[in-house]
């Protein structure tokens, strides 16, 4: 069974998370249409303050390092995504597949940086500072990321 593992400066004993865990969390972190948050986009998501329910984090917990599968890193301040950010983890009551960049998918809508969204979610780690990002870096007013991710 693929997980995702969620670790770090959190109250409480790391997570490993399946699609099943995801699809019963509480209805609240529910979205069961990404499209109406993120355009051209279908499937079910939690919200990303879903992984916070029934623990807190650390006082010093001010950074995410998020980790694909394929060894692609992103280091983003918490208090940007937490809000926004979603775990795609099916179409329709289906676990994403690899082609649709599962097992899950971070998507943050309306981010300033495309490459923040990543699929092949793999772990998700709470810091105090940022750590291993391998995100593109785009000149100023440009985008350098041009994959999918």
């Amino acid at each position: 069974m693929t997980t995702l593992a969620i670790f770090g400066l959190l109250e409480g004993t790391p997570l490993e998370l399946s699609h099943a865990d995801l699809s019963s969390m509480p209805e609240a972190y529910q979205v069961p249409d990404v499209g109406v948050h993120v355009k051209g986009r279908t499937g079910r998501a939690i919200r990303f303050r879903a992984l916070l329910h029934d623990r807190d984090l650390l006082d010093n917990s001010r950074w995410i390092d998020i980790l694909s599968t394929d060894g692609f890193a992103a280091s983003l301040p918490i208090e940007e995504i937490a809000d926004d950010g979603l775990i795609l983890y099916a179409n329709e009551d289906v676990p994403l597949t690899q082609d649709a960049g599962g097992p899950f998918r971070l998507m943050i809508p309306n981010y300033r940086d495309a490459c923040a969204s990543v699929k092949h979610l793999a772990s998700i780690a709470f810091s105090d500072q940022p750590g291993k990002d391998t995100r593109p870096k785009s000149e100023p007013g440009g985008d350098a990321c041009t994959l999918d991710r």
